[in-house]
Protein backbone atom coordinates (compact mmCIF):
# COMPACT_ATOMS: atom_id res chain seq x y z
CA UNK A 1 0.00 0.00 0.00
CA UNK A 2 0.97 3.20 -1.00
CA UNK A 3 2.36 5.94 1.91
CA UNK A 4 -0.64 8.59 2.20
CA UNK A 5 0.73 12.11 2.82
CA UNK A 6 -1.69 14.41 5.55
CA UNK A 7 -0.39 18.62 5.01
CA UNK A 8 -0.84 19.57 7.91
CA UNK A 9 -3.36 22.78 7.32
CA UNK A 10 -1.40 24.94 10.17
CA UNK A 11 1.71 24.22 7.51
CA UNK A 12 0.65 27.40 5.66
CA UNK A 13 0.11 29.81 8.58
CA UNK A 14 2.55 32.36 8.92
CA UNK A 15 4.52 32.45 12.39
CA UNK A 16 5.47 35.44 13.57
CA UNK A 17 9.12 35.88 15.02
CA UNK A 18 9.27 35.37 18.73
CA UNK A 19 11.38 38.95 18.94
CA UNK A 20 9.00 40.91 16.06
CA UNK A 21 7.69 44.29 17.41
CA UNK A 22 3.53 42.33 16.90
CA UNK A 23 4.52 39.31 19.06
CA UNK A 24 5.60 41.93 21.96
CA UNK A 25 2.82 44.34 21.57
CA UNK A 26 0.40 40.98 21.83
CA UNK A 27 2.13 39.82 24.74
CA UNK A 28 2.48 42.99 26.64
CA UNK A 29 -1.49 43.69 25.67
CA UNK A 30 -2.76 39.54 27.33
CA UNK A 31 -0.36 40.26 29.96
CA UNK A 32 -1.92 44.13 31.24
CA UNK A 33 -5.02 42.29 30.59
CA UNK A 34 -4.48 39.89 33.18
CA UNK A 35 -2.89 41.88 35.50
CA UNK A 36 -5.57 44.61 35.33
CA UNK A 37 -8.16 41.41 35.44
CA UNK A 38 -6.46 40.20 38.87
CA UNK A 39 -5.92 43.88 40.22
CA UNK A 40 -10.47 44.31 39.55
CA UNK A 41 -11.08 41.37 41.69
CA UNK A 42 -8.12 41.08 43.90
CA UNK A 43 -10.46 43.35 46.58
CA UNK A 44 -12.38 40.03 46.92
CA UNK A 45 -10.34 38.06 49.42
CA UNK A 46 -9.90 40.70 51.77
CA UNK A 47 -14.36 40.84 51.73
CA UNK A 48 -15.90 39.51 54.78
CA UNK A 49 -17.80 37.22 52.46
CA UNK A 50 -14.88 35.35 51.40
CA UNK A 51 -15.05 33.85 55.42
CA UNK A 52 -18.62 33.30 55.06
CA UNK A 53 -21.32 30.73 53.52
CA UNK A 54 -22.22 32.23 50.34
CA UNK A 55 -25.34 30.81 50.12
CA UNK A 56 -26.02 33.88 52.46
CA UNK A 57 -25.27 36.29 49.95
CA UNK A 58 -28.14 34.89 47.54
CA UNK A 59 -30.94 34.11 49.56
CA UNK A 60 -33.66 32.27 47.63
CA UNK A 61 -37.00 34.48 46.69
CA UNK A 62 -38.43 34.86 50.46
CA UNK A 63 -35.61 34.58 52.58
CA UNK A 64 -33.82 37.17 54.41
CA UNK A 65 -30.89 39.19 53.57
CA UNK A 66 -30.48 40.61 56.50
CA UNK A 67 -27.80 38.33 57.92
CA UNK A 68 -25.61 39.40 54.58
CA UNK A 69 -26.72 43.07 54.37
CA UNK A 70 -25.04 43.13 57.91
CA UNK A 71 -21.71 41.59 57.54
CA UNK A 72 -21.84 43.59 54.26
CA UNK A 73 -22.45 46.65 56.57
CA UNK A 74 -18.85 45.75 58.46
CA UNK A 75 -16.91 45.11 55.71
CA UNK A 76 -13.85 47.12 54.31
CA UNK A 77 -14.23 46.24 50.87
CA UNK A 78 -17.95 46.99 50.85
CA UNK A 79 -17.37 50.09 48.47
CA UNK A 80 -14.91 48.33 46.20
CA UNK A 81 -18.07 45.49 45.79
CA UNK A 82 -20.71 47.50 45.37
CA UNK A 83 -19.15 49.82 42.62
CA UNK A 84 -18.03 46.30 40.73
CA UNK A 85 -21.83 44.97 40.82
CA UNK A 86 -23.03 47.88 39.39
CA UNK A 87 -19.90 48.24 36.56
CA UNK A 88 -20.83 44.63 36.01
CA UNK A 89 -24.29 44.68 36.27
CA UNK A 90 -25.07 41.68 39.02
CA UNK A 91 -28.27 40.94 38.75
CA UNK A 92 -28.49 38.85 41.41
CA UNK A 93 -27.24 38.15 45.20
CA UNK A 94 -25.47 40.54 47.98
CA UNK A 95 -22.90 43.15 46.56
CA UNK A 96 -21.52 46.10 48.64
CA UNK A 97 -24.41 45.51 51.02
CA UNK A 98 -27.53 46.15 48.26
CA UNK A 99 -29.70 43.35 46.36
CA UNK A 100 -30.16 43.33 42.84
CA UNK A 101 -32.88 45.87 42.74
CA UNK A 102 -31.51 48.07 45.00
CA UNK A 103 -28.35 48.56 42.67
CA UNK A 104 -30.07 49.54 39.87
CA UNK A 105 -32.11 52.04 41.61
CA UNK A 106 -28.90 53.96 42.75
CA UNK A 107 -27.31 52.91 39.20
CA UNK A 108 -30.22 54.96 37.37
CA UNK A 109 -30.54 51.66 35.58
CA UNK A 110 -33.73 50.92 37.16
CA UNK A 111 -35.25 54.02 35.95
CA UNK A 112 -36.53 55.47 32.32
CA UNK A 113 -35.43 58.90 31.33
CA UNK A 114 -38.90 60.16 32.67
CA UNK A 115 -38.27 58.90 36.03
CA UNK A 116 -40.89 56.04 35.94
CA UNK A 117 -40.06 52.51 36.74
CA UNK A 118 -39.17 49.93 33.82
CA UNK A 119 -41.43 47.57 32.72
CA UNK A 120 -40.41 44.27 32.28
Amino acid sequence: MGESRHRNPLSAVATPDPGSAKVHSMTTMLSTSCDTAFEELSWRADGLCAQTDPDAFFPSQGESARDAKRICAGCGVRQRCLEYAIAKDERFGIWGGLNGRERRRISGRGRSPGGAAKSR
